[in-house]
């Protein structure tokens, strides 16, 4: 850890606008919301006080959780789901009680299938009971009766731990498979032939041994117990991961349409559920990380969660432009936009045009697009995925960062376990 001055410590605080006074900062560091200071001897002088580097933005992301819920515990789970280190008992109840919740569901659904019974499956049944809301409600909305009772089953194979892969023969009479009705719960049949410079997300190819990779990391009750260390990575690929989704998705749905390459659910959970999420799956995604030799490694997933902003941000800027100039609506137009994102060429071509065409530089400032799209509410999970943005980007910097990914099937795919 590095440490700061005094008047460095307040610099910092007045750039990035913090309002909470002297007096209401120190209440926050007294309840663990930040790190503690150090009092250094000076001889013949007192003391003197330094302060962690990270002090100053941790004041920022109290500030921002309690202006969308005003409870400190709240402020404390959002502050450590950002990446940032806060006392141990705003997070540590979260991530044991979903931990508990996976496995008691999995022990009281295994206690289920081990008595043989005659009739409707749990799918049937539960399609019977006509429950909805929520995520599932959205799957229920996609999905004809059979294949919603199919992808229950799915779930009850994976929390058992007794998924090993999809059968690819029609189910029953219908026409449907057990991994088309998986890609269709998820949203990812929608968007299987979208593409960039010919490379899709690749969810088809990934999604069975994803599965399968998260029924090894079910807990049976004898597994080692989970490090520190593994809960914070875990924590950060899931944030990222989700962030790549709802950036990717949110950059490009205008472009190729609201089902754009299969992300839209991935967007609507990393925007609505992201706090309720980190809080069920960080220790299983740790098991699954232990579980698991084709995830990516912890910095690629980062690096395509920055990447996926800046894409969003551009595409922010893109539109701005366009609906400020009427000469621009011609050459941002979605159809032209998706050529560009298919043909290199038509790429060089429109950065060309870009560039000879003499317009006021845009004032690209990440945190304006965050607070744009939060409307009057900022969701938790914007909250989260808007720390950290940049405060501002220059355009340059943000064409070098949504170039195409020659990776981006193997790596979008992997990340999306």
């Amino acid at each position: 850890m590095t440490w700061v001055s005094d008047d460095d410590f307040a610099a910092e605080i007045a750039r990035l606008g913090v309002t909470a006074s002297a007096k209401q900062m120190e209440n926050w560091r007294l309840a663990g919301l930040a790190p503690q200071r150090r009092q250094i001897p000076d001889k013949y002088r007192g003391s003197r006080v330094l302060h962690a580097s990270t002090e100053a933005i941790q004041y920022l992301a109290v500030e921002r959780a309690l202006q969308t819920t005003n409870r400190l515990d709240f402020a404390g789970f959002a502050a450590w789901a950002i990446g940032l280190d806060v006392d141990e008992r705003y997070w540590r109840p979260h991530v044991d009680k979903g931990d508990r919740l996976i496995t008691k569901a999995g022990n009281s659904l295994r206690r289920i299938m081990a008595y043989p019974r005659d009739g409707p499956t749990l799918g049937d049944r539960f399609v019977a009971s006509r429950i909805v809301g929520g995520i599932i409600g959205k799957m229920r909305r996609r999905l004809e009766g059979d294949e919603l009772a199919n992808v229950v089953n799915i779930g009850v194979d994976i929390v058992t731990g007794d998924f090993e892969h999809f059968s690819h023969e029609p189910v029953s009479e219908a026409k449907f498979t057990s991994q088309s009705s998986a890609m269709k719960a998820l949203g990812f049949l929608e968007g299987i032939n979208d593409h960039v410079y010919g490379q899709s997300i690749g969810f088809q190819t990934t999604i069975e041994g994803s599965l399968s990779d998260l029924t090894a990391a079910i807990p049976h009750g004898n597994e080692d117990a989970i490090s520190i260390g593994e809960i914070l990575a875990a924590r950060d690929d899931l944030r990222n991961g989700l962030k790549t989704a709802f950036c990717l998705y949110h950059g490009i749905s205008w472009i190729y349409g609201p089902q754009a390459f299969g992300l839209r659910l991935g967007a609507y959970i990393a925007e609505h559920r992201m706090l309720d999420l980190i809080a069920v799956a960080t220790i299983p995604f740790a098991r699954l990380r232990r579980a698991s030799n084709d995830l990516m490694a912890s910095l690629e997933i980062a690096k395509m969660a920055r990447d996926a902003e800046r894409l969003w941000i551009m595409s922010n800027v893109i539109r701005d432009m366009r609906d400020s100039d009427e000469n621009l609506r011609e050459m941002f137009s979605p159809s032209r936009l998706k050529m560009t994102l298919t043909d290199t060429a038509e790429q060089n071509n429109l950065l060309k045009e870009l560039a000879g065409y003499h317009a006021a530089t845009p004032d690209v400032r990440p945190w304006a697009y965050w607070l744009r799209h939060a409307k009057r509410t900022m969701k938790p999970g914007l909250l989260v995925m808007s720390f950290g943005a940049p405060e501002t980007l220059l355009l340059p910097d943000l064409l070098a960062g949504v170039n195409a990914d020659p990776n981006l099937s193997s790596s979008a795919g992997t990340a999306s376990t």
